[in-house]
């Protein structure tokens, strides 16, 4: 009874077998991940810079005024609500 493994198919070189198929797996995380950060990366930088581009308006208009800063965050509300509309 001693000799006999706990689990049915189990040996003592099984967890050479669960090793092998761990680090298969992460080797194809890591792949997959690799390609969606390169394809998913001029998205975010294009996001990044739209919102910047509007961060650097609203800042420089609410240094004119409070008139021109409401009316440059109306403009940029409606001009980036029709660019995403456009989108879908």
């Amino acid at each position: 009874m001693g000799n006999l493994p706990f689990l049915v198919g189990l040996d003592s070189h099984s967890h050479i077998l669960i090793a092998i198929m761990v680090r298969r797996f992460l080797i194809h995380v890591v792949w997959e991940s690799m390609r969606l950060w390169i394809l998913s990366g001029a998205s975010i930088i294009v996001y990044l810079c739209n919102f910047m581009l509007s961060f650097v308006t609203m800042m420089f208009c609410g240094h004119l005024g409070s008139l021109e800063l409401a009316g440059a965050s109306i403009a940029n509300v409606g001009i980036q609500g029709l660019a995403y509309g456009l989108m879908v």
